[in-house]
């Protein structure tokens, strides 16, 4: 594969944190220092690139609708950017351990309509992916988050998330989604010359 474009002096070899395959034979490179950038697999020629608000990326992830890209960065949160333009469309604070210099895991929910992210602190927060707001944090025993899946199983939304550095300690906790419940619309009153008969009773005679 080629270089990334270059457009920042001083910066070291070029490190590709994430790869995504897209439609139309299009690959995206999230690189730690680099950018991000789309390449044409067939000629290997750059068709975009977006210059990152913070530098450092640790993970990305693209809506199923491939519209939009989110990155976590190694300093103050979650940055997404439009893939139509190439620009950052708003950022998300997020609690991250500088110090840990630890890659904090993002991924879009298979609908797109949530985003779940890792973290430093051992927990795993479930954004909404068009307001951001934080639609709960699940806890995993102060760990670090080191990765984590999303699936759909028989109707139910199934988080899994494992941490990293933890050697044979290593865990592995599953969320799943209760049902919504949704109430039915009550019925309109049946007016008395359409109201059925009482039923009979089938009970048999004691």
């Amino acid at each position: 594969m080629p270089s990334p474009p270059e457009f920042t002096e001083g910066l070291p070899a070029p490190c590709p944190r994430v790869l995504h395959f897209m439609k139309d034979g299009r690959l995206v490179v999230a690189y730690m220092d680099h950018g991000i950038v789309c390449w044409d697999v067939a000629s290997m020629s750059v068709l975009w690139n977006i210059v990152p608000r913070s530098c450092s990326l640790g993970w990305s992830a693209i809506s199923p609708g491939e519209k939009h890209i989110v990155v976590s960065n190694l300093f103050d949160g979650l940055d997404f950017y439009s893939i139509a333009n190439c620009t950052l469309s708003h950022s998300v604070p997020c609690p991250i351990n500088q110090q840990s210099n630890a890659l904090v895991p993002v991924l879009y929910s298979s609908d797109g309509s949530a985003v779940i992210v890792g973290g430093t602190s051992g927990s795993v927060r479930v954004l909404d992916s068009r307001s951001c707001e934080t639609l709960q944090v699940l806890s995993h025993d102060g760990q670090l988050s080191g990765s984590f899946l999303f699936v759909l199983c028989d109707g139910s939304q199934i988080i899994a998330a494992g941490v990293s550095e933890r050697g044979s300690d290593t865990t592995i906790k599953v969320w799943a989604s209760l049902p919504v419940q949704r109430s039915s619309p009550p019925r309109p009153p049946v007016p008395p010359s359409r109201a059925p008969a009482s039923p009979r009773n089938t009970y048999p005679d004691l």
